[in-house]
């Protein structure tokens, strides 16, 4: 059982606290202004905590328009749905994954913010949905990256050099160009340092919000000249989604992510050293030298001289996360260096 599996388990009891007051209030007909006055109170409560022990700063609020839009985020915490949603002048939706609808408490937060389920890896209605709502005028927000790095099977190694973030998804542009809404860029700087998910989900440090400055930044709004997606080829539609995280990383500061980070990316040097012999470019012998843990080639560098010399091809890799910086160890684990 994964660890924060544990952690829903014990939330159980809570979830069906609310999950019988919720279909009581169904019951007698007032679930909708139950539901908002909850949220509203959720998000007060929220807003206060956050501009008390995190400083809370928020930047471009005019960006957003009055009209249907969304709101595309980077992804470094858990809390970055919660400092969005409590801190939006209108009412904010969220696009969630399909596996929390059985979460405990979580599946009732969602429900409270109207926010809409998709399944992961395609999925034609989810998306036919949101389209509809944000023709209905929906502020929805959505994080491209699909994930936070270093959360699940995606290590922060698979940055893209050219953003400090994953790779986007192009599903936010289909929805913008399908619903003929903008993209209003986000850029969430500091929750991966108050809240990282070495913290939650992972539990690998304690699960505790720490008191450190937390800022939201709007862009300008990005509008495309295309109204319907017959217009838009593979080619086009990765450009446009580049484009959007492009403006996403711009408004981020990438220096106070868990794992602070300098744009663009420069390639830590993994080559290592190759040789195989000049005559042939074979030989009957090979060695693999592996340098020691958290160190890097150049203390087994010495023995190229000799193998050379013998005519034995070698290989001496830097291993991935090691011979460069500390923090380029985190998210890398035996798999990487296997």
């Amino acid at each position: 059982m994964e660890r924060f599996e544990l952690l829903n388990k014990l939330a159980t009891p809570m979830d069906k606290v609310l999950e019988g007051a919720f279909g009581l209030v169904k019951q007698v007909g007032v679930y909708d202004s139950v539901r908002d006055a909850m949220a509203d109170m959720i998000k007060t409560n929220m807003r206060n905590g956050f501009e008390k022990n995190n400083d809370l700063e928020i930047i471009g609020l005019e960006n957003i328009p009055e009209s249907g839009a969304i709101v595309a985020a980077n992804h470094q915490s858990w809390l970055d749905a919660q400092v969005l949603g409590s801190m939006s002048e209108r009412k904010l939706h969220f696009i969630a994954k399909s596996d929390f609808v059985d979460w405990p408490v979580l599946s009732k937060m969602i429900e409270l913010s109207e926010s809409v389920y998709i399944k992961r890896g395609g999925d034609n209605d989810g998306l036919s949905d949101i389209v509809e709502k944000l023709k209905e005028g929906w502020l929805i927000a959505i994080f491209p990256e699909g994930t936070i790095p270093g959360e699940e099977e995606v290590s922060r190694a698979e940055l893209e050099p050219e953003t400090g973030l994953l790779r986007g998804h192009t599903g936010v542009v289909r929805m913008a160009i399908r619903a003929g809404v903008p993209i209003i860029p986000a850029g969430i700087s500091g929750t991966g340092q108050a809240f990282p998910p070495e913290a939650y989900p992972r539990l690998e440090m304690p699960p505790v919000q720490k008191k450190l400055p937390i800022t939201i930044r709007y862009g300008k709004p990005i509008h495309f000249k295309e109204t319907d997606m017959k217009d838009v080829d593979r080619k086009k539609l990765r450009k446009y989604t580049n484009q959007v995280m492009k403006a996403i990383s711009d408004l981020v500061d990438h220096d106070r992510c868990f794992v602070p980070i300098e744009v663009p990316i420069k390639e830590p040097d993994t080559r290592g050293l190759t040789f195989y012999p000049k005559k042939s470019g074979k030989s009957e012998w090979g060695a693999l030298v592996l340098h020691g843990f958290t160190s890097h080639i150049s203390c087994v560098s010495p023995l190229a001289p000799y193998l050379e010399d013998r005519g034995i091809a070698y290989r001496f890799p830097i291993l991935r996360g090691h011979g460069t910086v500390p923090h380029d160890m985190v998210g890398t684990t035996y798999d990487d260096w296997y």
